[in-house]
């Protein structure tokens, strides 16, 4: 009788310590994605470009390794998932777009690299760009760029230890136009939308 509430204690203490250390697991995997804060320490305000939101692009959807993830809100991620990262936007204007990027940041470091998202495209002698209508994938290209991230990081903090990226940036440039900029860019879903924007 005292052997088997012994082994009862035993299996209750062995699944207690097996739900901290899963309960921890999944706290330590846990990642967020978030909007850049561009609050000028002097004027307390957000200043152009910085408050300008983009309404020429919209963001459809945000995936992590090719599930959708919300701005703000906890996700589980892998120890590199900065790289699966990958935005989804549509060019909502009646022109066509010769280039687009997404710049991010991650706040844990001091000195954040300044991390480019782009259409990988297919076909790099194709002169007609992102045409109205058209959506595109952002991500961060692989080889040199890759490699200059994880570098980057690496020479203040281990990449598994990023949990926090921040959307720094949306740069486009019109074919026959110049470069625009914003804080932030128009998004179907109003989760994700801008926290202080103007037009």
């Amino acid at each position: 009788m005292l052997r088997s509430r012994s082994y009862s204690r035993l299996a209750v203490c062995i699944l207690m310590a097996l739900f901290s250390w899963t309960s921890a697991l999944a706290q330590d995997q846990s990642r967020i994605l978030e909007w850049a804060n561009h609050t000028s320490i002097n004027a307390g305000k957000v200043d152009l470009p910085w408050s300008r939101q983009i309404d020429t692009i919209e963001l459809e959807e945000i995936l992590v390794g090719g599930k959708p993830v919300t701005i703000g809100e906890p996700f589980a991620g892998e120890i590199d998932w900065i790289f699966d990262l990958a935005f989804r936007v549509k060019n909502i204007s009646q022109e066509p777009i010769g280039f687009v990027q997404i710049t991010v940041t991650l706040p844990q470091m001091k000195q954040s690299p300044q991390i480019p998202f782009v259409a990988l495209s297919s076909n790099p002698k194709n002169q007609n760009g992102f045409l109205p209508g058209a959506e595109v994938e952002l991500r961060i290209p692989p080889g040199k760029l890759h490699d200059w991230v994880k570098e980057s990081v690496a020479k203040e903090i281990e990449l598994s230890k990023i949990r926090r990226a921040a959307i720094y940036a949306v740069i486009f440039v019109p074919p026959m136009g110049a470069t625009e900029s914003g804080g932030c860019l128009r998004a179907i879903n109003p989760k994700n939308g801008c926290p202080n924007s103007s037009p």
